[in-house]
């Protein structure tokens, strides 16, 4: 017989409120506990710390930690397996996870040491540490020795599941956040199965305590919620109670909203939080508001297709406009609503079709609005940016839509703000630009006076266009000459030391730089009537380098 059914056998014996409040509980538990507990909250104070304690701290094996571990003992003794009929597959399981877990108890143990926070429950833990080494030992040497020890190990590994040793891990490793980490996410997994099992047992404290200790951020999902809501109104906590309530409401459309906010409106009344209980009555109000509204047009849409058959050519124009308004793209009213709310206007004014028709068209004309106002905000931004022209171009393009008559108005009204800012600006930029060209004509000025014949040719070319043109051409043409008149009398004194030396090569070098000065008034200032001179003195220097024997610099 397999070890899983003498399992199953053994917990027969076991209390019906025990096998399902621990062993299916331990179960979904596994391998780390994940309850969160602050300091001081033990939800396992009934069960008594009992297990004798060695001198180094661990406790001895056995006994349990409660009667109703002796019970499990006794199950266990009225059935011991045979030796051949162990399951070698189930030993391998249990032996994978007891030695995890006898890893975790380890490094619990380890860093409880070297934070020096102290045991919780040193005596329980004494005893599980030792319980779940023993366990994974026992499924080890099973595994090569399967007729040695079963009975001994099955008997610690039920024993592990009812001193609840997982809960006892849990509350320990709750006083390390380093350790907890490391099982949050299990943690937090099992400990929404923990609460529903606890809910579906009307055990309420034990939902309050498990909910307010899980692991993680604290963001619950609202079904984990509304449990927490309801455990705290049977714990006569009602005002926590319509706090978490409260954070369910407002993930509720408006139809699901309501019936929970009436009972969190009576939850602080009970609890004498009057203020608060008066908002969730205003917050039904506005809701039963919006049902009054939703109401009056049902009501009213009724009203019309009862009377379908009396009034037919009413009822098939009101048709045109709705087909017409559900159409449009709520930028420009469309013409066959318009056309036909005239028409039921004119042909039948005090009908209740006429009457709707109008407000279709009413209600048209607000979403225009709405548009209008959106791309009037993009036009003012473009206007801003300094966009005048792409600004006006927008507005010109939201004319020709057909528009009510206040929003063309809005329009209009825009395209001269605009436009006047426009105009501001240029004049502003106008005024600007004059006075750097004034600025620069002045600068102009000063390079001539001091010589810089080319730098202030410079300055002045880049008012030519300006109105400063024919001013600056004249200056252009005064730096030219002047800087022209400079470079042929320093060629004109070079030209008259060369003629004068009696050495050969200071009279070649000195022609040459003087032709370098003829050339340079060629190249920069060919405009000029010193420059016919120029080219002239240029031949003459040539044909004396020639009768020299020299050709070319």
């Amino acid at each position: 017989m397999k070890i899983g059914i003498v399992l199953n056998t053994m917990r027969q014996k076991i209390d019906v409120r025990y096998s399902c409040g621990l062993l299916i509980l331990s179960f979904l538990i596994g391998g780390c506990q994940l309850m969160n507990l602050q300091e001081g909250a033990d939800p396992l104070a009934s069960a008594p710390d009992t297990a004798p304690v060695e001198e180094d701290g661990m406790a001895k094996l056995p006994p349990g930690a409660d009667g109703n571990a002796r019970d499990v003992e006794e199950a266990i003794a009225d059935f011991t397996p045979e030796p051949d009929e162990l399951d070698r597959i189930f030993v391998k399981e249990r032996y994978a996870r007891y030695n995890d877990k006898q890893s975790k108890w380890q490094m619990l143990k380890k860093e409880t040491s070297l934070f020096g926070v102290g045991f919780a429950q040193p005596e329980r833990f004494a005893s599980c540490y030792q319980l779940v080494q023993s366990i994974a030992g026992g499924y080890r040497d099973l595994q090569s020795e399967p007729d040695q020890g079963y009975f001994v190990t099955s008997k610690y590994d039920i024993r592990f599941l009812a001193e609840e040793c997982d809960t006892v891990f849990g509350v320990q490793a709750s006083y390390l956040p380093t350790m907890l980490e490391q099982f949050r996410s299990e943690a937090e997994e099992k400990g929404r199965d923990i609460v529903f099992y606890y809910a579906e047992k009307q055990d309420f404290s034990r939902v309050i305590s498990v909910v307010e200790n899980m692991p993680g951020d604290g963001v619950l999902s609202p079904e984990l919620q509304r449990i927490y809501g309801r455990a705290l109104v049977e714990m006569d906590r009602f005002g926590d109670a319509a706090r978490v309530l409260s954070r369910v409401v407002a993930g509720l459309d408006q139809r699901g909203q309501w019936p929970l906010r009436l009972e969190i409106a009576e939850l602080l009344i009970a609890s004498g939080e009057y203020e608060e209980a008066r908002n969730q009555y205003l917050a039904i109000a506005e809701v039963l508001s919006s049902w009054e509204e939703i109401h009056k047009v049902v009501t009213d849409q009724l009203a019309l297709l009862y009377g379908a058959e009396d009034h037919p050519t009413e009822i098939a124009l009101y048709s045109k406009c709705l087909s017409a308004y559900l159409s449009f793209d709520g930028q420009a009213i469309p013409l066959e609503l318009e056309q036909n709310v005239q028409q039921l206007q004119a042909e039948y004014p005090s009908g209740i079709h006429a009457d709707a028709a109008l407000k279709l068209y009413q209600r048209a004309e607000e979403q225009v609005g709405n548009d209008i106002s959106l791309r009037l905000l993009q036009v003012q931004k473009l206007t801003d940016e300094k966009r005048f022209q792409a600004a006006l171009d927008r507005l010109q393009e939201m004319k020709q839509a057909q528009l009510p008559a206040d929003a063309a108005a809005r329009i209009d009204e825009m395209v001269a703000i605009v436009t006047a800012e426009r105009d501001v600006y240029m004049e502003m930029e106008k005024e600007k630009r004059t006075q750097s060209l004034a600025d620069r004509w002045q600068e102009g000025l000063n390079l001539l006076d001091m010589q810089m014949y080319d730098e202030s040719i410079a300055i002045f070319s880049g008012l030519l266009g300006t109105e400063y043109d024919s001013r600056a051409a004249k200056k252009i043409e005064r730096g030219s000459v002047l800087a022209a008149t400079a470079l042929r009398s320093e060629a004109a004194n070079l030209f008259v030391q060369a003629r004068r030396t009696t050495d050969y090569n200071s009279r070649i070098t000195l022609l040459n730089q003087s032709r370098k000065l003829l050339q340079e008034i060629l190249d920069k200032y060919p405009q000029i009537d010193l420059a016919e001179k120029a080219a002239v003195h240029i031949t003459v220097i040539d044909e004396q380098l020639q009768g020299m024997g020299v050709f070319g610099e």
